[in-house]
Order: C-alpha cells, then sequence, then structure tokens
C-alpha cells in the first residue's frame, strides 16, 4: 500500500474475540465480512431490516440486526478498536439452532449455513410497497 501518508485503514481487518472454543465462527465471520455484496447491503439497506426498537423482535432478526451492526462497526466510520466481540451474532444462532449452545467446538460450514439459510428466510419476505416502484 503506497505512500499516501495518511494512516492506513483498518476497515475489514478488526481481530475477533474468541469466545471459547468459537474459531469455526470467526472464520465463517471472517468470511462474511469480505463478501462486498452483503457487507453494503446491511450498511446500506436499513430499509429492509426491522426496527431495534421493535417490540419482542424474533430471533432471525436479532441475527439481522446483530449483523448489521457488525458490519457498521467492521467497516463504518469512526473505527477505533483493534478486534470486536461477534457474541451478538453468537447468541442470535444460538436461538435460532440448538447445536450451537454451549462452548463446544462446531462446524464453520454448519454455522454459516445456519446463518446464511435464517438471513434468507427472514429477508426474503416482501418488503413496503414503495420499494417496487
Amino acid at each position: 500500500r503506497g505512500g499516501s501518508g495518511g494512516s492506513k485503514s483498518r476497515k475489514g481487518v478488526l481481530g475477533l474475540s474468541n469466545l471459547g472454543n468459537t474459531c469455526y465462527m470467526n472464520a465463517a465471520l471472517q468470511c462474511l465480512t469480505h463478501t462486498h455484496g452483503l457487507q453494503k447491503y446491511f450498511r446500506f439497506c436499513n430499509h429492509a431490516l426491522p426496527s431495534s426498537k421493535a417490540k419482542g423482535p424474533t430471533s432471525r432478526q436479532k441475527l439481522l440486526l446483530s449483523f448489521a451492526h457488525w458490519f457498521e462497526r467492521d467497516w463504518g466510520r469512526g473505527l477505533t478498536a483493534h478486534y470486536h466481540s461477534p457474541e451478538d451474532i453468537w447468541r442470535a444462532v444460538q436461538q435460532l439452532n440448538p447445536t450451537f449452545q454451549g462452548y463446544s467446538q462446531q462446524d464453520a460450514q454448519e454455522f454459516l449455513r445456519c446463518v446464511l439459510d435464517n438471513m434468507h428466510e427472514e429477508l426474503r419476505r416482501e418488503g413496503p410497497n414503495d420499494l417496487h416502484k
């Protein structure tokens, strides 16, 4: 990265806390973090996300909100941390699939499948009518 003279951007390169045998999850999250379309969607398509003030969001909605927050922390402005904790994503996934409860080692592919399936199911519902104009 040549001589721009300014401080180097750390966007997208934050480390992850290991929450106890969660290396499988961290590996999958690193892949998702660098999936450009997904990152852009969660940062800029707020109309498709449930309100964080919604009364009693579902587990899938919590997962979506966790990812929106995740991507903003990793790619947004005002980045100050050197690492962050994926605990909100982990808790949402644990609610959706009991296989991931506890601190035992799991399979990254199974975690990724669970996350993507649940994202898809929540996001495939119809959006507001004004989006179709």
